[in-house]
């Protein structure tokens, strides 16, 4: 039982972190209008931002590309020439 529980609150988990980061994905033109709007205010250039979101967007991108499958059993190996 502990084992399917845990399935279910990792398989939400990541569930929400994905939502998560394709609202702020989706949503990114809204934080450049308001970084453009507060460099307009401050004088100075916000870059700060810029950055977490790029490295959120790199961070993500790893963690799909990197996601172990859930294969129980190994891949047979691919036999040339018979």
């Amino acid at each position: 039982m502990g084992a399917n529980w845990l399935q279910a609150i990792w398989r939400a988990l990541r569930l929400a972190v994905l939502g998560a980061s394709g609202l702020l994905l989706l949503c990114t033109h809204l934080l450049a209008a308001a970084i453009d709007e507060e460099e307009k205010a401050t004088g100075g250039a916000s870059w700060v931002v810029s950055y977490m979101l790029v490295l959120l967007c790199i961070v993500l991108g790893m963690i799909c590309v990197l996601h172990p499958s859930g294969r129980r059993e190994r891949a047979r190996p691919e036999q040339y020439g018979d």
